[in-house]
């Protein structure tokens, strides 16, 4: 997959998190590294990763001990809503709750969570 491709899909990945009221302030970074998307809750603490299969087609995973879980495939925008709706604590488990945006403060649940 090229650069450019990549690079789009890293900056719609991070408008997404960036407009969800849960992750937004759940995660702290989204990075593109090795041709995948990382999201972040932490410096040390990675909540999931997206490996581009084709240009519509993605793999949702997360860590677990020393290998990965797949969760999802689908198109970028179904498998972001996987990640944001998470109900079961697979990835965070706030995806029931409705979030306000609440200034720089992040929101109880978040805070709950954490």
């Amino acid at each position: 997959m090229s650069r450019d491709v990549l690079d789009r899909l890293h900056v719609r990945t991070a408008e997404f998190v960036a407009a969800s009221p849960i992750l937004h302030d759940l995660l702290e970074d989204v990075q593109l590294a090795r041709g995948r998307i990382y999201l972040w809750r932490g410096p040390d603490d990675l909540m999931a990763r997206i490996t581009p299969l084709s240009s519509r087609a993605m793999l949702l995973e997360s860590p677990r001990r020393n290998s990965w879980t797949e969760h999802d495939r689908g198109p970028l925008a179904r498998v972001l809503r996987t990640v944001e709706q998470d109900t079961r604590g697979t990835l965070h488990g706030l995806g029931s709750l409705v979030a306000e945006e609440s200034g720089d403060e992040p929101a109880a649940q978040v805070v709950l969570h954490r």
